[in-house]
């Protein structure tokens, strides 16, 4: 969703979770961009649980701070929506024409949004079309009003102006995009660790198939170290990354509920793959990229390499 003009540079902030994290790039023309700025702002916790915020007034000073550390004075923004705040669904559409297509777009919307049409923001992007021009395919989007107004408002308050609001499976496959260029027969698995979520992104080429969240995060590891070994949250943390030394039997523990954790995990991936690849007519993907703060839990890529 985009607000006013794109001619100018923006600044990414993701509002995650467990941090806000800020970058500023500088174009390069054909050689790229450049990195200017990266800065990660941890929140208190409780900021923000289950995708809502709890507490504005913290968000919006982790927001003004990062914009500090950045040292930027670039006032407008790119942010996004979690997965778990949208509905993604492709369609087919029988249209003829660009109104038609519309008018299609509308009604499968009210046929399989559970919610109100006057509380919904509703936006879409053609995939395909039809090479006699009898219709094609396109990916429908929706969220809240309010999700939309949330993310305005915390940009706001900031002193920051909201440029594009995207889908955190859509920047995540932009980045895909950008730095690994796949051939357009490749089948690649996305898996975003976040603290509270895992989001899984299933891409053919460019092209987006898939998505999924799955509520086990990064945030699963330390709270069970925290409630088994009775660890304090940052010494959790440490030792969920393999930072913090403890004494020989508690190490065989931790390694004991660290392994759990990604037992879990990587089970609910592979039921995900098992659903995807069964409506896919049988076509895995190929490779899986890792990406996200819990990714680096300890033992965690060992466990998919294992497993998948």
């Amino acid at each position: 969703m985009w607000f006013g003009s794109s001619n100018s540079s923006l600044v990414g902030v993701d509002i995650g979770s467990s941090a806000i994290k800020l970058v500023d790039l500088k174009p390069l023309g054909k050689k790229g961009y450049e990195l200017v700025s990266l800065v990660l702002q941890p929140l208190p916790r409780g900021s923000i649980m289950e995708g809502e915020v709890r507490s504005e007034s913290e968000v919006v000073e982790a927001i003004q701070r990062s914009f500090q550390v950045a040292g930027t004075r670039n006032l407008r923004i790119a942010t996004s929506l979690p997965g778990s705040s949208v509905i993604i669904k492709r369609v087919t559409l029988p249209a003829q024409d660009e109104r038609e297509m519309t008018e299609g777009i509308r009604w499968e919307a009210e046929y399989s949004i559970p919610f109100d049409m006057s509380d919904v923001h509703l936006d879409y992007q053609v995939l395909h079309q039809d090479a006699k021009g009898k219709g094609g395919e396109a990916i429908l989007v929706a969220t809240k009003r309010e999700k939309i107004a949330e993310r305005i408002r915390l940009a706001s308050l900031a002193n920051r102006i909201p440029v594009v609001i995207d889908v955190d499976c859509f920047a995540l496959s932009n980045v895909y995009e950008y730095n690994y260029q796949p051939a357009p027969t490749e089948r690649a698995a996305l898996l975003d660790v976040s603290n509270s979520v895992t989001q899984l992104v299933v891409l053919q080429g460019l092209e987006l198939l898939f998505t999924r969240n799955m509520v086990v995060g990064g945030s699963y590891y330390s709270d069970f170290l925290r409630k088994e070994l009775g660890l304090s949250y940052s010494e959790a943390e440490q030792t969920k990354l393999g930072l913090n030394s403890l004494g020989e039997l508690s190490q065989r523990q931790a390694e004991t509920i660290l392994q759990s954790v990604s037992d879990l995990l990587v089970l609910e991936i592979e039921r995900t793959l098992d659903y995807f690849t069964a409506s896919s007519e049988g076509v895995a993907p190929q490779r899986m990229l890792l990406s996200g703060g819990g990714s680096r839990s300890r033992g965690l890529r060992r466990s998919l390499q294992q497993k998948l």
